[in-house]
């Protein structure tokens, strides 16, 4: 399962490495407003390998490979702009001679367009989120514990459109609030069956609908020439006052380049997800890995 996303990785990093140097966009000469694009990328890389003799009773090799890329779209007109990016990791620890153990695992798409209409500014806010491989929770029904396929290959996928507006600074950088938010997830029918909110679509996939309000950021900061860089992209989004209605994504990194392309980063990622979990999950992670740009 891990040589598919392997595969999409490669290809992902083909795209990054193309020529991204500033455009004029092909186009502009039909239209009055001009419109310039900017595109960029991160891929940052990482490995473990150890080895353990009769330490704490036990004996083996395991190695740890982790892959995170950043790709992002910036297009700047008179009367528009708009902001794609596309944020990709993925965790895994190999056993030797045993299983494989997924720590991280999920891809993310975020649009985000701003336009005037009348002197207003306007947005409209699209967020895709998915994983690339299986993934198991433990459900109570019928007196026991019960363990079932959750996660999959692209699957489960949430799909979030909100129109609001935007508070942006430094061009690319932005906070944008969402006063309506429309929200589905699509999900397997065994894990349906313990969501009483799920709606059928099909034999094979159910919908989890919400309509609410949220808050959605993209931020991007360096500083002495991109030796130290910040990067935020966090999502709150809220139906209701309930532990049920809140759903929570904030996630911060912070990279320091200690030699060329050799970085020493400290993630911190906050979540709260009421359809897979009711508990508050955090995670801190400081590793040292290779850094490649464009």
């Amino acid at each position: 399962m891990i040589k598919c996303p392997i595969l999409l990785f490669v290809l992902l990093n083909m795209i990054l490495f193309r020529n991204v140097n500033n455009e004029k966009d092909s186009c502009s000469q039909f239209f009055q407003d001009s419109i310039t694009t900017k595109k960029s990328g991160q891929l940052y890389i990482t490995s473990k390998f150890k080895q353990i003799i009769n330490y704490h009773d036990d004996t083996g090799l395991d190695f740890d490979f982790s892959i995170k890329l950043n790709l992002i779209r910036v297009r700047n007109g008179k009367f528009q702009q708009s902001k794609q990016e596309l944020i990709s990791e993925l965790s895994f620890t190999k056993y030797v001679d045993s299983i494989i153990e997924v720590n991280e695992d999920m891809i993310e798409f975020t649009s985000n367009w701003e336009f005037r209409a009348k002197s207003v500014l306007n947005t409209i806010h699209l967020k895709i989120v998915s994983q690339f491989t299986n993934s198991y929770e433990y459900v109570y029904s019928n007196n026991s514990f019960n363990k079932i396929l959750a996660k999959e290959f692209l699957f489960p996928v949430t799909v979030s459109l909100g129109a609001g507006l935007n508070y942006t600074f430094e061009k690319v950088n932005y906070i944008n609030f969402s006063l309506v938010d429309i929200k589905t997830t699509l999900i397997s029918p065994n894990y349906a069956g313990t969501n009483p909110e799920a709606k059928k679509l099909s034999n094979k996939i159910y919908h989890v609908p919400q309509v609410g309000i949220s808050i959605n950021s993209s931020i991007y900061k360096s500083w002495t020439r991109e030796v130290f860089i910040w990067r935020n992209n966090s999502k709150i989004f809220a139906k209701g006052f309930t532990k049920n209605d809140i759903n929570i994504n904030f996630k911060n990194r912070f990279m320091y380049e200690i030699y060329k392309w050799i970085n020493i980063s400290l993630e911190n990622q906050i979540i709260y997800d009421p359809l897979f979990n009711y508990k508050l999950q955090l995670r801190n992670e400081v590793v040292v890995g290779v850094l490649f740009r464009k």
